[in-house]
């Protein structure tokens, strides 16, 4: 479902304006490359995206920060508590 408000595609953007866009807009949607390493990751921050992830997106999160401290993007996963 998707409500009332903005509908913007983004494409090919640089980190800070991502992070602006986070600031101004809110959480964004974003497709990311659930591999055998995403599908095993249990904690802390997530390193296993292959160089190539982009030519193989295949599952949506929910993008919703950044931390400055581990330069890591903050994302939520819909797979329920068990998972990360």
């Amino acid at each position: 479902y998707i409500g009332k408000g903005d509908v913007k595609v983004y494409g090919g953007l640089s980190r800070t304006q991502i992070k602006t866009i986070l600031v101004n807009k809110g959480s964004l949607i974003i497709g990311v490359y659930a591999n055998q390493a995403f599908l095993d990751y249990s904690s802390g921050v997530f390193t296993g995206c292959p160089i190539d992830a982009a030519n193989f997106i295949n599952h949506a999160v929910l993008l919703v920060g950044y931390d400055d401290s581990t330069s890591s993007w903050l994302v939520k996963n819909q797979w329920g508590t068990n998972w990360g």
